[in-house]
């Protein structure tokens, strides 16, 4: 016999809303003016980072599994950091979006006191 789902309790669906409620006002405000700096600073950094990481452990796995001989890994290796340098430099769109640059770009001046 299966046991019946067990259904969200009262207080797990009010926080779920209010959670939902909080990223929806967020979204719809403008970023803060320290977030428009820090958040593309370190999302510049650390994308590139990322990138040619992964990209070399997949050269190396791929090195491992294909068994190949040293030049043929050099040419992988070669490969990769071309690669990443391509995505790297693609991953300035994503960054853009994600940091909401066009928002931090187009805020109003501040008043004056």
């Amino acid at each position: 016999m299966q046991a019946l789902p067990a259904w969200p309790s009262l207080q797990q669906a009010l926080s779920a809303a209010a959670a939902a409620a909080a990223v929806a006002a967020s979204a719809a405000a403008a970023p803060p003016l320290w977030f428009c700096f820090v958040c593309p600073v370190v999302l510049g950094l650390l994308a590139p980072l990322v990138i040619n990481y992964g990209l070399g452990e997949a050269a190396t796995a791929a090195c491992d599994a294909w068994k190949l001989d040293d030049q043929a890994c050099v040419d992988l290796f070669v490969t990769a950091l071309g690669v990443g340098l391509f995505l790297s430099l693609m991953s300035a769109w994503p960054i853009f979006r994600v940091c909401r640059m066009y928002e931090c770009s187009h805020r109003p001046p501040p008043q004056a006191r």
